[in-house]
């Protein structure tokens, strides 16, 4: 992290996270249960606020330090505890290590918005593959498996456009960053 204003942008933004989060967090377990698939849709939420922290910042790191300060507030009323951590941390992980490959590989080639999205895809498939081991034996039939996979993608892709258009209105309000991602 390079000042204490990137640190307090990522805790504001968490604070954010928790209060549209944390009313969620009811229905998100039952969802669950119910509806893999729409569960998948409805937890693209919690990633709309990292995803801000990093567009909006440019700063290696601040998707996973964001995610994890929402994910503190959220294990103390999971139903699940701190086990919460695990899928939020891999996705803000995710897209943190995809963004930093992508800089390294090519840096001219993708634009910030392009690494932004295939971060997302990559959070996408990651939160799918770690979703896998809690799916019911009846919720492993494939439609319920391409639907929850498409679901997925679908969720990560529409936080990565959420975070895109709220950095663009911040900025174009005067709020700006040092460095761009």
């Amino acid at each position: 992290m390079r000042s204490t204003r990137v640190l307090l942008t990522c805790a504001a933004l968490a604070a954010v996270g928790v209060v549209v989060g944390v009313p969620l967090a009811p229905f998100v377990g039952g969802l669950a249960a119910a509806s893999p698939p729409a569960y998948a849709l409805l937890a693209g939420v919690y990633g709309v606020m990292p995803l801000i922290a990093r567009r909006l910042t440019g700063v290696a790191g601040t998707t996973t330090l964001t995610t994890f300060l929402v994910g503190l507030v959220l294990a103390a009323i999971s139903p699940i505890g701190f086990l919460v951590l695990v899928p939020l941390l891999a996705s803000a992980l995710s897209i943190d290590g995809t963004l930093w490959v992508l800089a390294r590989l090519r840096p001219a080639v993708a634009s910030g918005t392009g690494r932004l999205l295939a971060a997302a895809g990559v959070s996408g498939v990651v939160l799918f593959a770690v979703s896998l081991p809690v799916f019911s034996p009846e919720d492993l039939a494939a439609p319920v498996l391409v639907a929850t996979f498409c679901c997925r993608l679908i969720a990560q892709a529409a936080a990565a456009v959420v975070a895109i258009v709220v950095v663009a209105l911040l900025r174009r309000a005067g709020v700006h960053s040092s460095a761009r991602t």
